[in-house]
């Protein structure tokens, strides 16, 4: 799993380099944690019926959200959880279907230096290294 302290780097550094406004000063977006906001492991409030009704998919299709921050370990490990399958379903899927613009981007722990830079014809950018601190 991810350690609290890798948690915090990646969101802090998502914070930084996607929540930037134009002075360069990071935005107060806050970010909705799952796993303080539910007991996993006790799921009385989460065994609705309909999936509309679960405190998930409620926060994720929320007006005040604008999109969902995939943490992942260097195993990929979240695609191994249930619950984690569930909130990527409902972020990417089920936004799409109810069209919902919503933005789904994912942040990792990787051993410094073995990831580079890659860019495809164009200059666009495809994907970032994460340099842990």
């Amino acid at each position: 799993g991810t350690s609290f302290r890798d948690l915090l780097d990646m969101l802090i550094y998502h914070a930084e380099n996607q929540n930037k406004k134009e002075n360069g000063s990071i935005s107060g977006d806050a970010y909705w944690i799952d796993i303080f906001a539910n007991r996993q492991h006790d799921f009385p409030n989460l065994q609705k019926q309909d999936l509309h009704d679960t405190p998930l998919y409620k926060v994720i299709t929320g007006n005040t959200c604008v999109g969902t921050v995939m943490c992942m370990d260097p195993e990929a490990t979240p695609f191994e959880r249930s619950w984690c399958v569930l909130e990527y379903y409902v972020a990417t899927k089920v936004c799409a279907q109810e069209q919902l613009k919503k933005a789904f981007e994912v942040v990792s722990v990787i051993k410094e230096g073995s990831q580079n830079f890659h860019e495809w014809k164009g200059g666009v950018s495809v994907w970032s290294t994460y340099q842990k601190r």
